[in-house]
């Protein structure tokens, strides 16, 4: 169940991103100068969020694979623990 919802918000933030990549490229294409500034200004603020996001997520990841080393290594511990007592 939780891998249907990593890929859902995996689908959803590519669509996201490609909607977004292609607004700002048809923002570009036109020949206005006005259009051709808020197309920087949208590229700019999108990569200004994309390098303050980045920590974060990284940070929240390497979180989440401690937490899921601890309890694997608990997991592990009590199947070698029962082993060695069993005999």
């Amino acid at each position: 169940m939780l891998k249907k919802f990593w890929r859902k918000i995996l689908a959803v933030t590519a669509a996201v991103s490609a909607m977004a990549l292609t607004a700002v490229q048809s923002f570009a294409a036109t020949g206005d100068t006005g259009l051709a500034t808020y197309a920087d200004d949208i590229t700019a603020q999108f990569k200004g969020a994309a390098t303050d996001i980045m920590p974060i997520i990284i940070g929240v990841l390497g979180v989440g694979l401690g937490i899921f080393a601890v309890f694997k290594g608990i997991k592990l511990a009590k199947k070698m623990f029962g082993t060695v007592s069993n005999g």
